[in-house]
């Protein structure tokens, strides 16, 4: 007759079963330790119905691990960029194969024409004329004196 599965386990087994968790170990090394089989161990790991203090355990073990690496990896990263690189890879799913990025313009508007004359630029590319008090602001800008003028005709001393 085959011996009878092992199903309870003592605090000091559950506390080897965290312990060896939290460094990285195996079900199949926690199974060989505690003299039970690793398939049903590794079925303890995965149901916490089971066997939960076994479950519990060993998941708390293995947050304590995971959350050690982690921590290592980042404060390793900030002095190596070896270990930067491949926290960003898996992580950040950053990669080595550049990539090619395309960005497309779009035109908006009009090249300008160099031949036109001022009223074609003013028509084109001046806002609509705006009303103030009814009255079209551009009939003032028509009465305006021209100071500056490079016209010799005009005599600037009037």
């Amino acid at each position: 007759m085959p011996p009878a599965l092992k199903t309870k386990f003592t605090a000091e087994e559950l506390r080897l079963i965290e312990e060896h968790a939290s460094i990285g170990g195996t079900v199949t090394e926690i199974a060989g330790r505690l003299g039970i089989n690793a398939r049903t161990a590794q079925d303890w790991t995965n149901s916490a119905t089971a066997n939960p203090a076994f479950h519990k355990a060993w998941h708390a073990g293995r947050w304590r691990f995971v959350t050690e690496l982690r921590k290592s990896q980042f404060e390793l990263a900030t002095m190596n960029s070896q270990m930067a690189i491949h926290l960003g890879k898996h992580y950040l799913g950053q990669d080595d194969k550049p990539q090619e990025v395309h960005h497309l313009h779009r035109v908006v508007g009009t090249l300008p024409d160099y031949d036109a004359t001022s009223a074609d630029w003013q028509r084109k590319f001046a806002p609509d004329p705006v009303i103030d008090g009814g009255k079209l602001i551009e009939q003032e800008i028509e009465d305006a004196e021209i100071v500056g003028s490079d016209d010799p005709s005009s005599d600037a001393s009037e």
